[in-house]
């Protein structure tokens, strides 16, 4: 259990709820409690309560702790919150124009959830490295990765995802 009272996600939940400002002040305060006492996951969680409460704001410029999140999971062995993690700063890097970096992260990602045998992120993972390969003109490895990846959130019932699928085939 948690040593620390602000590290019980409410940062989290309030920036689920559309709260931003507030999910930022609970998001700093566990921060500074969970630093000291390295309480890893709750650092992560808060870290990903700023930065989606950025998000939220419209200050993405400002998220930049996820990636603090993914290396975290990585050192603790948790390889199905690593690729999860992996795959949304895989996104911000791609929406940065840092292709290079996207593929990278999309792709251990990718290796990450396939480990921990998270077959439909792994899949929704290969989508998006699908997506950045199409940019590239990268067609036939670019459908090699989304007709599995259809299949596999088809049946998983990752219907948002597989509709993403779907769209970049058809691109």
């Amino acid at each position: 259990p948690s040593t620390c009272r602000a590290c019980n996600g409410r940062g989290e939940i309030r920036m689920q709820q559309g709260r931003a400002r507030e999910a930022i002040a609970l998001a700093r305060t566990a921060i500074a409690e969970a630093e000291p006492v390295e309480e890893l996951e709750a650092l992560a969680h808060a870290y990903t309560a700023l930065d989606g409460s950025y998000q939220l704001l419209g200050q993405p410029e400002k998220a930049v702790h996820e990636r603090l999140a993914l290396d975290i999971y990585t050192r603790l062995g948790n390889a199905r919150l690593a690729g999860i993690y992996g795959l949304n700063v895989g996104v911000q890097a791609y929406a940065d124009g840092k292709w290079d970096e996207a593929a990278e992260l999309y792709a251990r990602a990718r290796e990450d959830c396939l480990r921990a045998g998270d077959r439909p992120h792994a899949a929704h993972l290969a989508s998006s490295l699908a997506e950045l390969l199409i940019g590239r003109g990268q067609l036939d490895e670019a459908e090699r990765l989304l007709v599995d990846a259809r299949r596999v959130l088809r049946a998983s019932s990752f219907n948002a995802y597989a509709i993403f699928a779907e769209i970049q085939l058809a691109r």
